[in-house]
């Protein structure tokens, strides 16, 4: 608000999927172990991506009135324009995709 930039909703669906680590369940593994056997790689035992298909939907831009001191309330009102917006955009994803992913944030 205090420099008028315009914000655009952008978000990246799949990307859960990519760090998920590898754990190769092997039954005699576990039988002799006691535990399945988690793979990392590395250094320092790093979680490398594994392949996905992540989408980044991008939604249209809201423009935003230069106001050099914004109340909470105005604040307030551009989260939640932005989140309508932000949602609006999923739901056009999931109608053109065939798809049924949700948006789920929470604000700190």
């Amino acid at each position: 608000l205090e420099y008028g930039y315009s914000l655009v909703p952008v978000m990246g669906v799949g990307v859960d999927d990519l760090y998920q680590p590898y754990v190769f369940e092997w039954e005699w593994y576990k039988r002799m172990f006691g535990h399945y056997l988690f793979i990392a790689m590395g250094r320092f035992d790093i979680i490398y991506p594994r392949k996905a298909e992540v989408y980044n939907i991008v939604g249209k831009p809201m423009y935003v009135a230069i106001n050099k001191d914004p109340s909470k309330e105005e604040i307030q009102e551009l989260s939640d324009q932005f989140y309508e917006e932000l949602e609006s955009t999923l739901l056009y994803y999931n109608r053109t995709n065939n798809k049924s992913i949700k948006l789920e944030y929470t604000m700190k």
